[in-house]
């Protein structure tokens, strides 16, 4: 049932995208969507299921905020998608899970992103496409490095600059 739930607003943004032409209030009911969508991508499950859903569920937003521009990806986005798909990789040769360890810079980026679909969906000017772009960068190249760097999976992390400062600490620490 979790799982259904967690599908909804995606379904909910399908349909609404389907019918958009007899919608009055398109892009309002799209932001409502998009914010459910966020707000189901903190639940606290920790499956490997759940994280690859949640990695899922953000795709058809994307899709549907791009595709009144003739679906033209933008190299920024491509370069975010090609980032992202190294993340999980580098974390599931790692950890053998899907689950991508959460960094603050990763809540940010999210945080952004989805300020940046709502600049879209409500056609207003696109204040927040250079910002989603560079801190998704950053967020991808922390998580990257963090992965890299981390001995045993975790839910949730500093960044990857916690992570060496930690395992500094605990190098000159002797028993």
């Amino acid at each position: 049932m979790k799982y259904l739930l967690r599908i909804i607003p995606v379904s909910i943004a399908i349909l609404i995208t389907i019918f958009k032409t007899s919608i009055e209030n398109y892009g309002i009911l799209m932001v409502i969507c998009l914010v459910g969508n966020l707000i189901y991508s903190y639940k606290k499950d920790d499956s490997d299921f759940t994280s690859l859903l949640n990695y899922i569920a953000w795709w058809p937003f994307i899709v549907i905020a791009l595709m009144p521009n003739g679906f033209i990806v933008d190299y920024m986005f491509f370069l975010l998608l090609i980032l992202k798909v190294i993340l999980l990789i580098c974390s599931y040769f790692k950890f053998k899970r899907f689950g991508v360890p959460s960094t603050f810079f990763s809540k940010v980026w999210i945080i952004v992103l989805t300020l940046y679909l709502i600049e879209i969906f409500l056609n207003t000017t696109h204040v927040f496409k250079a910002l989603c772009f560079i801190v998704g960068l950053i967020s991808s190249i922390d998580s990257i490095v963090a992965v890299l760097l981390l001995k045993d999976w975790q839910k949730k992390i500093p960044n990857f600059y916690g992570i060496s400062i930690t395992r500094r600490f605990r190098g000159n620490v002797s028993d």
